[in-house]
């Protein structure tokens, strides 16, 4: 015996009724299945694809007696052009937001189209210098060292070793231990050593990519140690 299903739906506001048997469902459930399955495969591989069509539009463009930040626009002209076509919802007045976004498209050119990346941050600007040049400089420069003195609070490992700091102010400081230093086997192998002490500590502020969150982060860098 043969089962016959109905599908009850409305033209202007009229209902109306079509009839399908076991196997005309049995294909529509796939169809539904597999559309399903596209838009979850589509919207993970947004990014990746946005990242391509990106470096495939910087292709097309002259960069010949171009500014730094001229040749910035072109990237982000493209980026958001690229990302409206393939329906990327972005905030464009979050001036924070489109900086992440940006982060993890750049990441992805610089791994699915890494010639292309590399090439755009080799284009010589209008001064004679190129865009790495310029970055570089830019990270030497931000990457100043600063001091503070406090009172060390604890010192944690996870993802990566952190030692905390209490300021005069009363203000906890979190700062990263990332490359050796005066100390810094010490402070790893006998933390407790170091609890309520006063010290005095140099840093830098880095960029770091941490994958448990999935974005970049301005992280303090210890450089020194001394305990006062």
């Amino acid at each position: 015996m043969k089962s016959i299903h109905f599908i009850l739906y409305y033209t202007n506001n009229h209902p109306k009724f079509t009839l399908f048997n076991n196997s005309c469902m049995k294909h529509l459930f796939i169809l539904v299945i597999m559309c399903f399955s596209f838009q979850t495969l589509s919207a993970q591989d947004k990014i990746d694809q946005l990242a391509e069509k990106t470096c495939e539009c910087l292709k097309t463009k002259n960069f010949k007696n171009k500014t730094k930040d001229e040749i910035e626009m072109e990237l982000g002209f493209c980026m958001i052009s690229e990302a409206q076509k393939l329906h990327i919802d972005m905030n464009l007045k979050d001036e924070s937001s489109m900086e992440k976004f940006g982060e993890k498209v750049g990441l992805r050119m610089a791994t699915i189209c890494p010639e292309s990346f590399i090439k755009y941050l080799s284009q010589e600007t209008k001064d004679g210098s190129t865009l790495m040049s310029d970055y570089l400089k830019e990270d030497k420069t931000s990457s100043s060292t600063q001091k503070i003195t406090g009172t060390i609070t604890r010192f944690t490992k996870d993802e990566l070793a952190y030692l905390f700091v209490k300021t005069s102010e009363g203000r906890e400081i979190k700062l990263m231990v990332l490359e050796y230093f005066t100390n810094a086997d010490k402070l790893i192998e006998n933390s407790k050593d170091f609890i309520n002490k006063n010290a005095t500590i140099e840093f830098k502020e880095v960029e770091c990519y941490l994958p448990r969150i999935g974005e970049f982060v301005k992280l303090k860098e210890m450089t020194s140690l001394s305990i006062d």
